[in-house]
């Protein structure tokens, strides 16, 4: 079994969207006080920006732990932990307008059924990583693709050293 491996997110660009964010929410509020009463609810917005991305840069916070059995995203302190069995293939592809590495599940994942159904519906995809965890979109669906590929391999193996112990 291979050791883990962890990939972080980046804190400078969390920081920079923080700074973003608190730079709208001072925009925002100026507007509010002006007597605009949208500017109330885009400070209001921006302000959980500030909240989200003021987490992000908390320590280990967010990341994506590979290892052979499976991987683990934590974002926000949420995890959710999949093996590489119950996934079929990582693939780069557009969100709106944002390009992301998405992913449909196997057969053998039972696991949320309404959720997956609804973001199919949403993006044609039923799970979706939400950082690059500083390497390239095409490097991290790639170096996930080749785990999912390993493990399998491996399944093979066992299965055909079994068949050869059994008949051999």
């Amino acid at each position: 079994m291979q050791p883990a491996e962890t990939l972080r997110t980046s804190k400078a660009k969390s920081f920079g969207y923080l700074l973003l964010s608190a730079l709208f929410v001072v925009g925002s509020a100026w507007m509010g006080s002006e007597g605009q009463v949208l500017g109330w609810f885009c400070a209001a917005f921006f302000g959980i920006g500030v909240i989200v991305f003021t987490i992000n840069l908390l320590p280990n916070s967010s990341f994506l732990v590979l290892n052979s059995e499976g991987f683990k995203i934590r974002s926000s302190y949420r995890e959710r932990s999949y093996k590489w069995t119950e996934v079929e293939t990582f693939e780069v592809a557009s969100i709106g307008f944002k390009r992301m590495i998405v992913f449909n599940f196997s057969n053998t994942y039972t696991g949320q059924p309404r959720m997956r159904r609804i973001a199919s519906a949403m993006t044609g995809a039923e799970g979706a990583l939400p950082d690059t965890y500083g390497l390239s979109l095409h490097q991290l669906a790639d170096k996930m693709n080749r785990l999912i590929m390993a493990r399998a391999s491996r399944f093979i193996d066992r299965i055909m050293r079994r068949l050869l112990w059994y008949f051999g």
